[in-house]
């Protein structure tokens, strides 16, 4: 499903003319749909969709706490930072937290991060900053929200915006037309609450089906693999 078919088949499911285009069409129902289309896109992907999920790897150079986000990057991942060269888990921690281990001169025995403005001048998004500061060249690894939700026809463009009629949507087609049916019915002054609920409702249902879920462990702990052999023991 695409673009153009979201769109349209909004317009037919509230009874208004549909066009026959909608990216760069100045008919205003076009132009109405389009907005009210990237708005239900960029809403949906302030969840944590399994589907929006991407990893990020960089290495780290001596004397040098901060580092760039992905351009895509939009949330992290919680419990997926690794330095990989130790292979030791990086945690984030709170302001306070972060405070207290860089002024009271305790030194920290494993990694720690937040996510912080530039030492050098303003950076929106902030940058990946960790303490201690790394001292050699070690390989870090996450997990990301990423904020683009759409891509080209083929696949290989990802897209936070559409732009153009053949682009389609990563989330589930049917939850995102829901999306832009009530907001389109509501944009028109009709009634849009049963829609909306509607909506609301599949946006659940989908996100708890995303991506599935793990086992939870009453220790709070994660299951070990452990390599045993199957002979030659005890």
């Amino acid at each position: 499903m695409t673009l153009l078919s979201i769109c349209q088949n909004t317009a037919k499911e509230i009874g208004i003319t549909s066009p026959s285009t909608i990216a760069g069409n100045t008919n205003a129902t076009a132009v109405r749909l389009l907005a009210l289309a990237n708005r239900t896109g960029t809403s949906l992907a302030k969840k944590q969709w399994e589907e929006l999920i991407k990893t990020h790897s960089f290495s780290t150079s001596a004397s040098e706490p901060q580092y760039s986000l992905p351009s895509d990057y939009r949330a992290m991942v919680n419990d997926t930072a690794w330095n990989q060269t130790t292979n030791q888990q990086i945690f984030m921690i709170s302001p306070q937290r972060w405070s207290y281990e860089k002024s009271s001169g305790v030194s920290a025995y494993q990694d720690r991060y937040r996510l912080l403005g530039d030492d050098s001048g303003p950076s929106i998004g902030g940058k990946f900053t960790i303490h201690p500061t790394p001292t050699a060249v070690e390989t870090i690894y996450y997990q990301y929200y990423s904020k683009n939700w759409a891509t080209d026809s083929g696949g290989s463009t990802e897209k936070s915006a559409f732009t153009v009629d053949n682009d389609v949507p990563i989330l589930d087609e049917d939850m995102f037309t829901m999306g832009v049916i009530w907001r389109m019915l509501k944009s028109l002054g009709q009634p849009y609450q049963e829609e909306r609920a509607e909506y609301d409702q599949l946006v659940e249902i989908t996100m708890a089906n995303s991506g599935g879920t793990e086992k939870l462990h009453a220790d709070g702990n994660y299951p070990t693999l452990s390599n045993i052999p199957e002979t030659g023991f005890g």
